[in-house]
C-alpha cells in the first residue's frame, strides 16, 4: 500500500527513524510527503536534502500516522452497555479533576487541593471505602465544599456534555 514501515535491526531491534524505509524498499526522506490522495509517499524533489539523507520528515510521518489512526477508528463498534460497566469499575475515579476544580474555585491552593483528593481516591482504589464517600467524610473537604457541591461533581452526563460536538468535530476532519 506504499506506507513505510521500520528496518529491522539485528540485536537492536527496531532501527532510528532515520532508517525508515517504504514498501519498494527506498527511503523515505527530508523532502518527502504522504499523498493521501495515493496512498503513497511523493517527493517534491529527487534527491535527499543535504544533511539529512535518509531522515522522515515529522509532518510527513504525523500525516501518515493519522491517517492509520483514522483507519483504528473507521467502523467502529461501541457497545454503551460495556462502556458504562467499564466506568463503574473505575469507582467513579474519573470525577477526581472535577473535585479538584471545585476545591480550588473555593479558594483551594491546587497542590493542597490534590493532595486532599488523592487521599480519598487512594483510599477508595485500595478498598476503603468509596470515592464520593470518603471525599464527603474529609473534614477538610467539607471546610471548603458542601455536600451538594460534591455531588455535583459527580455528574456524568454534566461531563459528557460537550462529548458529541467533539466525535462531530472529529469525523467531520
Amino acid at each position: 500500500d506504499g506506507s513505510p514501515h521500520l528496518s529491522r535491526g539485528s540485536k537492536q531491534g527496531w532501527q532510528k527513524p532515520e532508517q525508515i524505509l517504504g514498501r519498494d524498499g527506498k527511503r523515505i526522506v527530508l523532502n518527502n510527503f504522504w499523498n493521501f490522495d495515493t496512498k503513497k509517499w511523493d517527493s517534491t524533489h529527487a534527491y535527499d536534502a543535504p544533511g539529512h539523507e535518509g531522515e522522515a520528515h515529522a509532518t510527513s510521518t504525523l500525516a501518515f500516522m493519522l491517517e492509520r489512526a483514522a483507519g483504528l477508528v473507521d467502523g467502529l463498534v461501541v457497545y454503551p452497555d460495556h462502556l458504562r460497566k467499564n466506568l463503574e469499575r473505575a469507582g467513579e475515579l474519573y470525577f477526581s479533576e472535577a473535585v479538584l476544580l471545585a476545591l480550588v474555585e473555593a479558594g483551594m491552593a491546587r497542590q493542597d487541593a490534590y493532595v486532599l483528593v488523592q487521599r480519598s481516591a487512594m483510599r477508595a482504589w485500595s478498598g476503603d471505602g468509596a470515592f464520593k464517600a470518603n471525599l464527603l467524610g474529609d473534614p477538610a473537604v467539607a471546610a471548603r465544599l458542601p455536600p451538594g457541591r460534591v455531588e455535583a461533581c459527580f455528574d456524568l452526563e454534566h461531563a459528557l456534555r460537550h462529548a458529541p460536538a467533539i466525535v462531530e468535530r472529529a469525523l467531520r476532519a
